[in-house]
């Protein structure tokens, strides 16, 4: 089938917003992945609380450019309030947004370890 012959096509980056709906990721890599707006993606992110990473599905919503050098693609979680374990997610999104906002308050900058993959 097509999606046997599929690559696996895993980039990392960097969120530079983060919210309980999504993300905008700085990523670590010039070009945009080829992608089709609205792709099922899942996401492994590193959150600023101190436990393992999340994993979440997420719909890839574009790509744009964010400085010299640097390409920011946009994602949107889905399915997180419709299981227990999604509920438990979504609690440690809102903690850490809740955490980052916080320190972006006090001056401190701090971006978080975020690898997804399609």
């Amino acid at each position: 089938t097509s999606a046997q012959r599929d690559t696996l096509q895993v980039l990392t980056g960097n969120f530079a917003d983060l919210s309980c709906g999504g993300g905008l990721i700085h990523l670590h890599q010039p070009q945009p992945p080829d992608w089709p707006e609205g792709q099922t993606l899942g996401v492994e992110a590193q959150l600023p609380d101190g436990h393992g990473p999340i994993l979440v599905d997420a719909r890839y919503r574009g790509a744009r450019p964010a400085g010299t050098g640097v390409l920011s693609v946009a994602i949107q979680f889905i399915g997180l309030e419709l299981t227990a374990d999604g509920t438990a997610v979504l609690q440690r999104l809102a903690n850490s947004v809740q955490h980052l906002l916080r320190l972006n308050a006090s001056g401190a900058r701090r971006g978080s370890d975020t690898k997804f993959k399609h």
